[in-house]
């Protein structure tokens, strides 16, 4: 990738030639950026938990059909071993 002019690459070295040291004081952030980001955070949460409600009530419905099958399975395997006895 090329270089533009008077560009150099960031270095724990050019950090430190500029004046940038770790002992620095931290900037707190923009109080409204800091709500917004909140905002968008909480919605994101709500978000994440409709989707998660929902999987779990498509993981219901599943479940429910599941077993509906299992139990006509059974239903035509009891049918079929009654038969075979009565023929016997």
């Amino acid at each position: 990738m090329a270089k533009l002019p008077g560009e150099t690459k960031t270095t724990i070295f050019n950090l430190l030639r500029h004046g940038f040291t770790m002992n620095q004081p931290k900037r707190l952030p923009d109080p409204e950026k800091l709500k917004r980001t909140h905002q968008r955070f909480q919605q994101t949460i709500y978000q994440l938990d409709m989707l998660n409600l929902k999987l779990d009530e498509l993981n219901a419905m599943v479940e429910v059909d599941l077993r509906r099958q299992r139990l006509e399975r059974l239903e035509r395997r009891n049918k079929l071993v009654i038969a075979s006895e009565s023929k016997e």
